[in-house]
């Protein structure tokens, strides 16, 4: 299952990275992949494998699916308006615990500050921070996009987390086809 903001038609890189990945994943015969994506009008409804969810249905919607594995598509923002989605924490613990799947997660984003006693983050960054490393701890392998963010998030995951974090993967959505040579 992939747990993912809006996906294409609706303009957004991260659904569309999602989106690509499923696909390429479904060309190497991983075809069981069903879409938890957060919801929004422009999401269409849902079908076999798209459901949407919102914070308080997150877990149950996810269950429904009873996924082997999860990837999560991760930018606290696009699952919460002050970029602190505890309930993702909460729920990917208890899949896990309730059907032993593994939980992937890829950090597009990490967490947002500020200097600013007048801006948001400068309170809630301690929080997403906090996020980032209880994702960390639940995740059997953790991807993030750029040097800087895993350099970063194996500050923030500790020590015991270090070896499940992979150096740098790079953004295949952001690449023209024509460029792109998979051998």
């Amino acid at each position: 299952a992939h747990i993912s903001p809006p996906l294409p038609p609706s303009i957004k890189g991260l659904g569309d990275f999602c989106k690509i990945l499923a696909t390429n994943l479904q060309k190497e015969n991983f075809a069981d992949n069903v879409f938890v994506i957060r919801a929004a009008a422009e999401n269409g409804g849902e079908s076999n494998d798209m459901r949407t969810f919102e914070p308080e249905t997150f877990y149950s919607v996810l269950r429904s699916a009873r996924p082997d594995v999860v990837i999560l598509h991760y930018v606290g923002y696009a699952y919460q308006k002050f970029a602190l989605p505890f309930y993702i924490v909460g729920g990917l613990k208890r899949l896990k615990r309730e059907l032993s799947c593994r939980v992937i997660v890829f950090f597009h984003e990490l967490y947002s500050t500020s200097s600013s006693i007048l801006k948001l983050p400068f309170y809630t960054a301690v929080f997403q921070k906090l996020i980032v490393k209880q994702l960390c701890d639940v995740a059997d392998a953790v991807f993030t996009n750029c040097t800087h963010y895993s350099s970063r998030l194996k500050n923030i995951a500790g020590p015991d987390n270090i070896s499940r974090i992979a150096d740098c993967t790079g953004i295949f959505s952001n690449v023209p086809e024509d460029l792109y040579d998979p051998e």
